[in-house]
């Protein structure tokens, strides 16, 4: 049953909302407009911003699924359900990121992990909102906000004494998302990065 649970949260990670959206939408490959990103933020450039705000939700549903509705279903009897709830939870996000449907690439998961962290802690979810919101507003960089936001959740739970498993989770979600942002690094360096416009 546990391969299964585990199957089920990459394969609902990995349904590529964004690239379907493209298709059906506007006939075109998302990866291949834009930033080339299969995420909200490319689609509500390249197709508009009612697509790109579904995308967000749905991207934000995957997870939240996942942990809220299929981690607490016959439970993995070595794990206590809140590691199981991160397990199952870091599944999902990697599913987004590396997706099965589009030979194993993907979006950059911060919309999942969204999902993920909102059915963990809505009270810490709701901080890093508030952090990602205040660097936005501040520089109008998507990417710059979501790296910061996700290096400082380590940092929060650790302060905050959460369990271990649940920093090491957060350290390696840091890890994935800034290694999923790197060419979003490097334009930020260079001063090429576009900045986000609600127009």
């Amino acid at each position: 049953m546990w391969i299964i649970k585990i199957v089920l949260a990459f394969l609902i990670g990995s349904f590529p909302t964004g690239y379907m959206v493209g298709k059906v939408l506007k006939r075109t490959d998302i990866r291949r407009e834009g930033s080339g990103n299969i995420g909200a933020t490319n689609v509500w450039r390249v197709v508009g911003k009612i697509p790109g705000i579904f995308v967000l939700f749905v991207d934000i549903f995957k997870g939240y699924l996942v942990v809220k509705y299929i981690s607490p279903w016959e439970p993995i009897s070595f794990l206590s359900p809140f590691e199981e709830s991160l397990v199952l939870g870091f599944l999902v996000i990697l599913g987004h990121t590396f997706s099965i449907f589009l030979k194993f690439r993907g979006g950059k998961g911060v919309a999942t992990a969204t999902g993920v962290l909102f059915a963990l802690e809505p009270k810490i979810c709701a901080l890093c909102f508030f952090i990602w919101t205040v660097i936005f507003l501040s520089f109008r960089y998507v990417s710059l906000a979501s790296i910061l936001t996700v290096v400082f959740l380590p940092l929060i739970l650790l302060v905050l004494l959460r369990p271990f498993s649940y920093i090491l989770f957060a350290t390696l979600l840091a890890l994935l998302i800034s290694y999923k942002h790197l060419p979003n690094i490097r334009r930020l360096i260079l001063q090429q990065e576009p900045k986000f416009h609600f127009r």
